[in-house]
């Protein structure tokens, strides 16, 4: 409101919807915020791939990242070929093509971003086994402080015989878990799970 000189938010919304260069500026700034995202992403992922002590996928999860490594991979190979190595632009030239120049790779929930085309793309109800999600790496530190306390909460409800609680704080466990594959390989064999799993079964 203020950088149009405006008092009233109606006044500024209305001028941004009647604009149409201003619209056409907005969806610039938007292609090449997605555009940059992806680039670090790739960044982390490619970094990842020659780092032993770096986290797998560039610490990222859900059913998109192996994808998108296995591109980085493919995409650093073909340089090769040509007898050329991975650069500052590589990561760069990389993300526009799986951006479609910047119109996928929305952000369709709080730490998901999502690699479908935009006319695709809305509210996300996939689960993070889906092959066009991406898993924020930040969220790895929420997925870490969850899980013990919904393990915690699970057990007490087992312990109280709430076996309808039981199998709904196991149903969360299960989503979590399936975000980062080597958080789910630390826990899954987990005594705590496993005898949810069991009393659910």
């Amino acid at each position: 409101m203020k950088l149009f000189g405006h008092k009233d938010i109606a006044m500024t919304l209305h001028y941004i919807l009647t604009d149409k260069a201003l619209q056409v500026e907005i969806n610039q700034v938007a292609r090449e915020l997605r555009i940059m995202r992806c680039q670090d992403l790739i960044e982390d992922i490619h970094m990842s791939l020659h780092a032993p002590d770096e986290q797998k996928h560039g610490g990222y999860g859900g059913g998109g990242a192996p994808i998108l490594t296995e591109m980085v991979k493919k995409r650093e190979e073909e340089l090769h070929q040509k007898g050329k190595q991975w650069d500052a632009d590589s990561a760069y030239e990389l993300s526009v093509i799986l951006t479609g120049n910047g119109q996928y790779f929305r952000q369709t929930l709080p730490g998901v971003l999502c690699l479908k085309e935009s006319k695709e793309a809305g509210l996300c109800t996939c689960d993070s086994t889906c092959v066009n999600r991406i898993e924020e790496k930040t969220a790895r530190r929420d997925v870490r402080k969850i899980i013990p306390i919904l393990l915690e909460d699970g057990i007490r409800a087992l312990a109280e015989n709430h076996l309808l609680l039981v199998a709904d704080k196991l149903q969360q466990l299960e989503e979590e878990l399936l975000r980062f594959e080597d958080i789910q390989a630390e826990f899954n064999d987990h005594p705590d799970l496993s005898a949810l799993r069991g009393a659910v079964a």
